[in-house]
């Protein structure tokens, strides 16, 4: 990070925040912004939970397909069919 390699910033001085603020210490439109934003996240949350659920069985029969082409090249590698060139 910059800012920690930055001989000119003293990390002594950059404020850190050692507990949390109370909500009545922030302003409104800072608790309206993050209680939008908190709604806005569980939505998309919700929304990728729901997409993963209908892809599921779609990954699954990829995964099963990969693995069997997979071994039968590795069964083709180790056993060639006789006649092949």
């Amino acid at each position: 990070m910059k800012i920690w390699q930055d001989t000119a910033i003293n990390a002594a001085q950059v404020p850190l925040l050692q507990e949390p603020l109370a909500p009545e210490q922030l302003p409104a439109d800072v608790l309206k912004s993050l209680d939008e934003r908190l709604h806005e996240r569980a939505q998309l949350e919700s929304m990728a939970d729901r997409l993963l659920a209908r892809l599921q069985p779609r990954i699954e029969a990829l995964a099963v397909e990969a693995v069997r082409e997979d071994v039968r090249d590795a069964w083709q590698q180790r056993y060639p069919l006789q006649g092949q060139s």
